[in-house]
């Protein structure tokens, strides 16, 4: 009996010995896989990476032009602003009538001063 134990004891060794055998081809099919599929997420995070930093660079250059054009947008609605506090008051639209459209009151004279243009004519 003790023969026979260890008869199958060897058999049922061997048969797992020949079952390992038949599943390594199986394990290295999906280790490689498993590799392959591993170099390609690799392959795309590192491709990411990249885009995106560009991307994120350009962008922040953008940011920048915009936040100076915004800055000098502002500046020029104040100024108008200041304009338009200083000619919605009666003496502001007088000062505006005077200076552009040349008027004068009535007992005024008004006295016209031409100065040369760049061509040297008046």
């Amino acid at each position: 009996m003790k023969k026979q134990n260890q008869k199958n004891i060897k058999r049922n060794d061997i048969n797992t010995i020949i079952d390992t055998k038949k599943q390594e081809p199986k394990m290295k099919l999906h280790l490689s896989l498993l590799t392959i599929l591993l170099v390609i997420f690799l392959a795309q995070l590192f491709w990411g990476i990249v885009v995106n930093s560009a991307k994120i660079y350009s962008l922040k250059s953008k940011i920048a032009k915009l936040e100076n054009i915004n800055k000098i947008a502002e500046k020029k609605n104040q100024f108008l602003r200041e304009e338009l506090e200083k000619y919605t008051s009666n003496s502001g639209v007088e000062a505006l009538a005077r200076n552009r459209l040349q008027f004068s009151k009535d007992d005024e004279t008004l006295i016209i001063i031409k100065t040369p243009h760049e061509s040297g004519e008046f």
